[in-house]
């Protein structure tokens, strides 16, 4: 299966992180879910110490899965604008149609263009 960032972050959110190990996720998640706790440490909602203790347990959570690179591709983009997505999102379609895996999400924008696609896709706590 291929997890997307919110999928991560669920995971890890709710306490079912077994879920995740030999997994998949893209690169792009790392930054994705950096930019989460930075923005929780900009909002106050964190302190910079549990921000910091955060980005050290989401290393080691995604030190389970398998990091996959996708990079910049004009199928990406294509498949971006025929389903109305960012570039992030369509890169977790392309990924699940070229790995011929399940996509992961929480966001049902991507989630209803990958039944669109024809891609089998859950939300976290449907698997």
């Amino acid at each position: 299966m291929i997890f997307d960032a919110s999928s991560v972050y669920k995971a890890i959110e709710t306490g079912i992180i077994e879920k995740l190990a030999n997994e998949k996720t893209l690169d792009l998640s790392l930054y994705e879910l950096g930019n989460v706790v930075w923005k929780n440490v900009s909002r106050k909602n964190l302190s910079s110490e549990e921000g910091i203790e955060l980005v050290n347990f989401l290393s080691e959570v995604l030190s389970l899965m398998d990091i996959l690179t996708i990079g910049i591709k004009s199928d990406v983009l294509e498949m971006a604008i025929k389903n109305n997505l960012s570039y992030y999102d369509a890169s977790y379609l392309y990924a699940s149609i070229s790995f011929t895996d399940i996509l992961v999400s929480e966001d049902k924008k991507l989630l209803g263009a990958a039944s669109k696609c024809g891609i089998e896709s859950y939300s976290i706590e449907n698997i």
